[in-house]
């Protein structure tokens, strides 16, 4: 079930482009327009919905990465973000240029982003506040996403 907050989206100005988290050059945003220059980043992470999202028409400097998943629990495939935060969090360490993007910057690209940040020793509240702060309140106002990565620190002891 795709569970979201009681109040309305507050998306940041210009809400898909890019923002830095604050931690390396880890940057979330939302899904980049057909065209755009994604040449500085050598790492994209893409968290699409398959039947939602056209094909990103834009240059990519270095890996693409399609993790292909919805905003619904029931829906999830938590190994893959498992996998994609971990390609995230080694290239953040190695000082790579990493942005994860989804369709309006808030969760699906969220929840990577997070899950990447526990892997480099940030508590998932931590990763989630710093997330608001950065992008914008409503990151992970799916509460389904929050639950899980909660039991991703509980079971990993971050």
């Amino acid at each position: 079930m795709y569970e979201r907050a009681d109040v309305p989206l507050r998306l940041p100005d210009r809400s898909r482009a890019p923002v830095p988290v604050g931690c390396g050059e880890l940057w979330i945003g939302g899904y980049p327009a057909p065209g755009d220059d994604l040449l500085c980043f050598d790492v994209v992470v893409s968290a699409v919905m398959p039947e939602l999202e056209p094909e990103t028409c834009c240059r990519v400097g270095g890996l693409l990465l399609r993790v292909p998943f919805e905003d619904r629990v029931e829906r999830f495939l938590a190994e893959a973000v498992r996998l994609a935060a971990g390609i995230v969090a080694a290239a953040v360490k190695h000082g790579l240029n990493v942005l994860v993007h989804c369709g309006a910057g808030l969760n699906r690209s969220g929840v990577i982003v997070v899950r990447a940040l526990m892997y480099l020793d940030v508590p998932e509240h931590a990763a989630i506040a710093m997330l608001r702060k950065m992008r914008s309140p409503d990151v992970l106002c799916n509460k389904g996403f929050v639950r899980w990565l909660e039991s991703e620190g509980a079971h990993n002891g971050t």
